[in-house]
């Protein structure tokens, strides 16, 4: 939009390289990064330039053979009619 470059996927091999790719997708309009994971190089490039962390995603799963909280039982599946 000519104010804010989005990345969808990228990659590079090291920090340094990191670095310089991200320097130069952004050029002077603001970068904007999603789903990168805290542990990931391109996170420790990021906060190294100053970087915000605006969102932070959270992956959660349930068993659902397993009791729903409280004691409940499990919920049947419904049956055609």
């Amino acid at each position: 939009d000519g104010i804010t470059v989005t990345i969808i996927q990228l990659a590079a091999e090291g920090a340094p390289a990191a670095r310089d790719l991200l320097l130069a997708a952004a050029g002077a309009d603001t970068l904007r990064l999603s789903n990168i994971p805290d542990d990931h190089v391109f996170s420790h490039v990021l906060r190294g330039l100053g970087a915000d962390l605006v969102v932070s995603q959270h992956e959660m799963c349930r068993d659902l053979e397993a009791a729903p909280p409280g004691g409940s039982p499990p919920v049947k599946a419904a049956r055609p009619r």
